[in-house]
């Protein structure tokens, strides 16, 4: 049976805490990492900050889309 966990997808914008700036600081990440370790999720992933698209239109341009969800698969907590 192939590994499955839970876990929870965010943009960096909306990591914050009461010390940031209030734009999304990467330092705050290890306190987002520590609140999924003690919720039971497996996994965190960033959505992408730059534009995701490959030919630079508005119809290919998906923070979803499989070539951006790939390099997160084998980062686990």
């Amino acid at each position: 049976m192939p590994w499955r966990g839970a876990g929870v997808a965010i943009p960096m914008f909306s990591v914050r805490s009461e010390a940031d700036l209030g734009v999304g600081e990467f330092l705050d990440l290890k306190l987002l990492v520590d609140w999924a370790v003690e919720s039971g999720f497996h996994l965190v992933q960033l959505l992408p900050i730059n534009d995701t698209s490959v030919h630079g239109m508005w119809w290919d341009s998906y923070p979803y889309r499989y070539a951006t969800e790939l390099p997160f698969v084998e980062h686990r907590i």
